[in-house]
């Protein structure tokens, strides 16, 4: 038995056939097919409306009465591949398309049942199939070879189904054993609205991803094929934003548009395959204490227990997780895509506040909160964010030839590199004081690196103390430490936005269903405190953020150039696990401490911060004893340099002094 399947019970209004390709489309009433090796696929309902394919020659002996004897195609569905035939065309080409195909790791051989052959010949009835493209095909255990009718040649090559002469096309469904996705989702035909899917197989959601194959990249269409997540805060045009939260997703119908960054991604070929689950309104929520609403997903990394934090949670973890995904598009305020990031061993970057289109996101703090991306490969992260967060040309820096040591050779190069590297022992302290061997590993694997990137550029770190800088330069005209000044101006800002950004969603859902909202422990908080925090506070906080902005970017970054670039530490001496439970926020508040919160000088000073990872080290863990963790670093530079912080690291990839990509599952890398 070849597979079988199975009509998906749900029911869609919309009957218009899919006439667009590629496969994004829309059904009435789905097929999923199964394969023996326990594969799955969804069968668009729809044909493409080309018309009726040709029967060209059957492959198979069967008893003469048996019409495929003459070619012709079975009543029932049955896997299919297009693939392009030139005039010129042989068993050799052929032989090269179909191993390309194989290649890909998303297409399966008996796909190749079927072989569907799109002609450049305007009259297919004088086209004779050689004895050797034959004696190919039927090492491959094709049955049938059919044609596409004339006009629909502009089909892409890859897999489909067919039912009877008709074309269907095709998604993979994936499981989501991380339980990383609210709702994957299909972009419906001629439009940019997309439609949730929801089919369980084995406990699990599946993930309808289509092929690669489909996806030709083109100059106009250069993320084509790009299968992007989005964070549940991320208006989908179709979809339902739940923020994570029952009583938000009650009270609002789908989503009337897409966010800005979105079609972005779409207008650059990109396939949106879901939402993926964060901490309610994208707070600190902590698993087990705090995810009430839905359950947090899984951290792949490690032991398998280890919080994957957040907000951006799902849409790290599948990356983390599943080599389907290719880029995750989540947000962040203080560090909700480099968190999860960091602790899961992933490139993220921040952008720099100024090239941050938050429209159809939703708000935490207006003028700090900025999409986010995280991905596996450092090239893919540089050449994404160059398309989406489009930067100024800055001057180029005095630093303008490489030192003879380099890769290079000591020859100028065609990017922007900083002529300083400082280091800041504010955060690197507790690394370098603590004796654990788990410390003494880390602190290793970072020096190998500002080793590494000293060595890439020419240039020795710069040790500073910023605490220590900002009583020198006295940037506030007072004797504040910085800790001191800084001490409530985040979280002033926070509690308020929280607490003002959400007060419609209060009184809408009070309107509606005649009680207040439920929300999580951190949000009630949140609210709490925002709601106490006078106009004046506001007023203070803005000022002291300003002026601290204006310090760090002219004082220690030395412009809004790529003059210089800062490192700190963006990974944990020790592991947080899932089953942690922490205090009632209400109750036990921490302190702010500014030395604990590395990524908040990029979010308070608006500039672009990546994180890297740069390694990875063994960790006790309290369920399989030991475990290998990923280490990661933040880096900051300039406002407006994202393009030229991304290439950096790209760079260093490419001369193999960092390693470029990033492994799935327990281990970013490979171990030693």
């Amino acid at each position: 038995m070849l597979g079988f399947y199975l009509r998906w019970p749900w029911r869609s209004a919309i009957t218009t056939p899919e006439t667009v390709f590629p496969p994004r489309g829309e059904f009435s009433n789905p097929l999923v097919y199964s394969t023996p090796n326990d594969s799955h696929f969804l069968i668009g309902e729809h044909d493409l409306g080309i018309g009726r394919l040709k029967a060209l020659k059957s492959l198979i002996t069967l008893p003469s009465e048996d019409p495929k004897l003459k070619g012709a195609p079975s009543p029932d569905f049955s896997a299919a591949a297009v693939i392009h035939w030139p005039s010129t065309s042989n068993e050799n080409y052929l032989d090269r398309r179909i191993k390309y195909f194989l290649k890909d790791a998303d297409f399966e051989c008996f796909f190749l049942q079927t072989i569907i052959l799109a002609y450049e010949l305007e009259d297919v009835r004088s086209l004779n199939l050689s004895e050797g493209v034959v004696s190919l095909l039927k090492g491959f255990n094709c049955r049938v070879v059919m044609s596409l009718p004339k006009g629909a040649r502009n089909i892409p090559e890859g897999p489909y189904f067919v039912q009877g002469q008709q074309l269907h096309r095709t998604w993979k469904l994936f499981p989501d054993i991380y339980e990383a996705f609210q709702l994957p989702t299909i972009q419906l035909a001629n439009t940019d609205k997309f439609r949730p899917f929801t089919y369980m197989h084995n406990g699990n959601l599946m993930v309808p991803v289509p092929s690669r194959l489909h996806f030709p990249q083109t100059l106009d269409k250069p993320f084509n094929g790009l299968r992007v997540t989005v964070k549940d805060i991320i208006h989908l045009k179709g979809v339902k934003t739940t923020a994570q939260s029952r009583s938000f997703a009650k009270t609002y119908a789908d989503s009337t548009h897409n966010a800005a960054v979105v079609s972005r991604l779409i207008e650059l070929g990109a396939v949106i395959i879901g939402k993926t689950k964060c901490t309610q309104f994208a707070s600190a929520d902590q698993p087990t204490a705090d995810w009430v609403d839905y359950h947090c997903p899984w951290n792949p990394r490690g032991d398998g227990y280890l919080s994957p934090r957040g907000s951006s949670t799902g849409t790290c973890v599948a990356l983390a997780g599943y080599d389907w995904v290719d880029l995750g598009v989540g947000s962040d305020t203080g560090g909700s895509i480099r968190g999860p990031a960091a602790v899961m061993g992933l490139f993220a970057l921040r952008p720099s506040q100024a090239h941050a289109n938050m429209e159809g996101i939703l708000p935490i703090i207006q003028g700090i909160d900025t999409p986010g991306l995280v991905c596996r490969d450092i090239a893919r992260l540089h050449k994404v964010s160059k398309a989406l967060f489009k930067s100024p040309s800055p001057k180029m820096t005095a630093a303008g030839k490489i030192a003879n040591g380099d890769p290079n050779g000591g020859k100028r190069v065609d990017f922007r590199r900083p002529a300083k590297i400082l280091y800041p022992s504010d955060y690197w302290g507790p690394w370098l004081s603590n004796s654990h061997r788990n410390a003494l590993e880390q602190r290793d694997a970072v020096e190998c690196f500002v080793q590494k990137l000293e060595e890439f550029l020419g240039i020795d770190r710069t040790p500073i103390n910023l605490a220590e800088e900002w009583i020198q330069r006295n940037p506030a005209n007072s004797q504040s430490r910085i800790e001191v000044y800084l001490e409530d101006t985040f979280m002033n800002l926070l509690c308020r936005g929280y607490h003002d950004e959400y007060q419609t969603f209060q009184k809408e859902y009070r309107a509606k269903f005649g009680n207040p909202p439920y929300v999580h422990p951190v949000i009630q908080d949140y609210w709490d405190r925002g709601s106490k925090i006078s106009d004046q506070e506001i007023k203070t906080a803005k000022e002291h953020r300003e002026v601290y902005q204006q310090w760090l970017r002219e004082r220690v970054l030395d412009g809004d150039d790529f003059h210089t670039i800062m490192v700190f530490p963006a990974t944990s001496l020790t592991p947080f696990y899932r089953d942690d439970y922490r205090n009632d926020p209400k109750r036990y508040r921490q302190p702010y401490n500014w030395n604990d919160r590395a990524d908040h000088q990029s979010s308070l000073a608006g500039v672009p911060n990546i994180v890297v990872p740069v390694g990875q080290t063994r960790q006790d863990s309290k369920i399989t004893s030991c475990q290998e963790l990923p280490i990661a670093v933040h880096v900051i530079s300039g406002a407006g340099t994202d393009d030229a912080l991304t290439e950096l690291f790209q760079r260093m990839a490419e001369q193999s002094l960092i390693k470029g990509s990033v492994n799935t599952g327990a281990t970013a890398f490979d171990s030693a």
